[in-house]
């Protein structure tokens, strides 16, 4: 594989990391009307069904997700024109920070389509969290769920309890209740009394640069130089701290990658 140049690999995650902040506090500050809207939409027949939609996302590979959303959003002409470019991710990032594409769309945020795009919004915060606290979409923890690895079941639900609903977890409790699984429910329980469990908070935009990184299949491909370049001297999210500061960084990057491949 052809690696793309230095710049070219700063200037996107250098976008991404500003629309990833951009987008959170986005969210952070309409959380409650989201919130608000969809406990609302619970109590109607005709949207209650469009609200079960949320959890179903999460059975969906991130790509796919976002498929149907610039599909319901009429995007699909404009993301397939940047199939054959030289660096599609970074003209994806541009033309989410097209403000005339955003002013286009606003006749059609009313009524149903506004509902659809909060759920689509509220299950995109979602993930957010899940890579900022495990390195990995909610749809990748339900599928390591689906080959036997309980944990990150767990993990699912300390993120967002719906997944209980989602034909992945639906199966798993029968299967469980068949073979009379006491610490599986045991653990399920737990799992979703307790909220999620942050951890090293201060490295959540590390592992979003590394998830971003892994996609493109870079990570392995770049040096410990050319990564505490990015980490540390580019983007700023990496600690410059300790005596042996690239040897720490390549220690996280270890740590991500074996947390996540399991």
């Amino acid at each position: 594989m052809k690696k793309l140049s230095d710049q070219i690999i700063t200037e996107t995650l250098s976008l991404l990391q500003a629309k990833a902040n951009e987008l959170k506090q986005e969210l952070k500050s309409i959380s409650g009307d989201i919130k608000s809207a969809l406990s609302i939409a619970s109590e109607d027949d005709d949207k209650l069904g469009l609200l079960l939609l949320r959890p179903l996302l999460y059975e969906l590979p991130i790509t796919h997700s976002l498929a149907l959303y610039f599909y319901h959003m009429g995007l699909l002409d404009r993301l397939a024109k940047l199939k054959n470019v030289n660096n599609p991710n970074l003209e994806v990032l541009k033309l989410a920070d097209d403000d005339s594409l955003i002013d286009g769309l606003e006749i059609k945020m009313t009524g149903e389509n506004l509902f659809l795009l909060q759920v689509f919004i509220y299950t995109l915060q979602k993930n957010i969290t899940s890579i900022e606290i495990y390195g990995v979409y909610i749809s990748e923890l339900l599928e390591k769920g689906r080959n036997g690895n309980d944990d990150s079941l767990f993990k699912a639900i300390q993120i967002d309890r719906t997944v209980l609903s989602t034909p992945t977890f639906i199966n798993r409790i029968a299967i469980a209740e068949i073979k009379n699984d006491k610490r599986f429910f045991s653990m399920l329980k737990k799992s979703i009394k307790n909220p999620s469990r942050r951890r090293w908070v201060a490295y959540d935009s590390s592992r979003m640069i590394a998830k971003a990184l892994t996609e493109a299949q870079l990570l392995d491909e770049l040096s410990t130089k050319e990564l505490y370049q990015i980490f540390c001297e580019d983007l700023k999210i990496y600690p410059k701290t300790g005596e042996e500061p690239e040897r720490n960084l390549r220690q996280f990057i270890y740590r991500y990658q074996k947390e996540t491949s399991t």
